[in-house]
């Protein structure tokens, strides 16, 4: 391009506020890779905005709001066109190629709910996709302190705008909607869409708003990721956006799109699918798949995308609870920590700030009485699993989502730390928020510098049982819950560092690699079970 005339690239999206800014999004990307760049821009309706009365999956038409785009592409009406990857069909379009993508926003999806939902009510959730309705079957049952007699799932169509709009005039009793549309709406960089955000801003402090966790409820393929569309034959296209395309996010897409045609593509199928990259820094792949295929059959599975393991060794395997080499004992509440905010009054920095906490046991009367109180514009709780999520749910306590098992270095918790502001009217306020992580008082290590530490409860070692014992003598294989168990282990049998030794992602993995010397690459699982099942796979040969 250095020796040719400046071109212009002129983009095509829906004219929505969403789609103009994520073509917006493309452009600013445009230009920073190639200063001095004319870019433009043509917005237009598409089927699927001129059809607002059947649910999506209804309407016969494959990539309905994409497809009259390709036709303006074929005729050279715009050079390129943006779009939600989501909406595109999954068979390649003859004539058009996808030849970049920029980094994926968050895939969760979110559920808005009313402030005063009744007890015991037959509830209506706003959302137009099966694939929702199929895997959050028994959530709001199991994951709220207040329980419906029944959930039904109501189609709703319309721009996010205005299905919260809907929301907020009764039309239902909660709206499932995707995070990544939210957060960009949200976004304050174009004062074009101001009336519209400060719109959602109101709305959104009316609501509990819950991250919807990946292994119940995995996104639509490609979902939070753009698709820059050209023409096949524009290779001077091509080149012009090489230098944008996120290829980690590229491939991931490809992998879910081809997971989603193998099932037959469509918007009508009840699969959610996800690969991604469990922390914002890891090369280390999570692939996430739930739903029910055309023929009926349910599944679901999890696990670490492009391992190579060593096979498993043939044995006994184990994985030992804290109950088997720890007292646990109730201490007064204090803060751990240098910061004099959360050490002179633990209770009323528990009072003012969000919380994590790292299990189900870490609650005590005092903080549960003050957790039960908070409404949706008091600071978050969050849990460590989908466990403690349950149990704390079922003393009362509103939780806005979880770690998933994958630690705080999922980032998972810190992705919504501008939708907690917004949730308590301070959308202008960028300082990031300050956590209570309510533990044990050993859990110092491993925090986050925007963690401090509450400290409930003590762990004390205490003698295996002869059973304990012979089990960590015999054993081949361990899966470590907690660093805190492993060393404990290696106390009582100084032989175990030369077994087989697996563990999560997280902070345990760098206890273990540092004191065995060694990689666990290849032995990092999401959680127990995974572990086990693989286990069992490869015992099997």
């Amino acid at each position: 391009m250095a020796n040719e005339p400046t071109p212009r690239v002129l983009i095509a999206s829906r004219q929505s506020d969403l789609a103009k800014i994520q073509a917006y999004m493309v452009a600013d990307a445009l230009r920073a890779a190639w200063p001095g760049l004319e870019v433009g821009h043509h917005f237009r309706e598409s089927l699927g905005d001129i059809n607002l009365t059947d649910p999506l999956w209804k309407i016969p038409e494959r990539g309905v709001f994409t497809e009259d785009f390709v036709q303006g592409l074929a005729r050279g009406e715009f050079d390129c066109v943006v779009h939600s990857w989501k909406d595109l069909p999954t068979e390649n379009r003859p004539g058009a190629e996808i030849v970049a993508t920029l980094p994926r926003a968050d895939a969760r999806d979110l559920v808005l709910l009313r402030r005063d939902l009744p007890e015991g009510g037959d509830w209506k959730i706003l959302s137009s996709s099966p694939r929702r309705a199929h895997n959050l079957q028994g959530f709001f049952e199991s994951f709220l302190p207040v329980k419906p007699a029944s959930v039904e799932f109501k189609s709703v169509r319309g721009n996010v705008p205005r299905r919260i709009e809907k929301l907020t005039e009764g039309e239902g009793d909660g709206l499932i909607l995707a995070k990544a549309a939210l957060d960009r709406l949200l976004d304050d960089r174009y004062a074009e869409f101001a009336p519209t955000r400060e719109k959602l801003q109101r709305w959104l402090q009316n609501f509990w708003i819950i991250a919807l966790p990946l292994e119940l409820n995995p996104p639509a393929a490609a979902q939070g990721a753009l698709a820059i569309e050209i023409r096949s034959d524009r290779a001077d296209l091509r080149q012009i956006f090489a230098p944008l395309n996120h290829a980690p996010t590229f491939e991931a897409v490809h992998w879910e799109r081809q997971r989603l045609s193998d099932h037959g593509g469509g918007c009508h199928l009840k699969i959610g699918l996800l690969q991604t990259r469990w922390a914002p820094d890891s090369s280390l792949r999570l692939t996430i798949e739930r739903g029910q295929t055309p023929a009926g059959v349910d599944f679901s599975h999890r696990g670490a995308f492009g391992l190579t393991r060593a096979p498993a060794p043939v044995g006994p395997v184990a994985s030992l609870r804290t109950e088997d080499l720890f007292e646990t004992a109730s201490i007064p509440v204090r803060g751990v920590s240098d910061d004099p905010s959360a050490a002179a009054d633990p209770l009323a920095f528990v009072k003012s700030a969000p919380v994590r906490l790292a299990h189900s046991r870490a609650l005590t009367t005092e903080i549960a009485a003050l957790l039960k109180s908070r409404g949706p514009k008091d600071p978050w709780v969050w849990a460590s699993g989908l466990e403690s999520w349950k149990k704390l749910a079922a003393q009362g306590i509103w939780v806005r989502g979880c770690d998933e098992g994958l630690g705080t270095e999922s980032g998972l918790s810190r992705g919504l730390d501008h939708l907690m502001r917004v949730n308590a009217g301070r959308s202008s306020d960028r300082t990031p928020p300050l956590w209570a992580r309510v533990s044990h008082e050993d859990r110092a290590g491993g925090l986050g510098d925007d963690e401090r530490l509450i400290a409930t409860y003590r762990l004390t070692p205490k003698a295996p049982t002869a059973a304990t014992l012979e089990t960590l003598k015999n054993a081949v294989a361990f899966f470590w819950r907690s660093a805190a168990l492993y060393k404990e282990a290696i106390k009582h049998v100084p032989s175990l560092k030369e077994k087989d030794h697996a563990c999560g992602p997280g902070a345990t993995r760098q206890v273990l690699e540092h004191d065995l010397g060694r990689s666990l690459e290849d032995r990092l699982f999401f959680n127990e079970l995974d572990w086990k099942t693989w286990v069992e796979t490869s015992s099997k040969g």
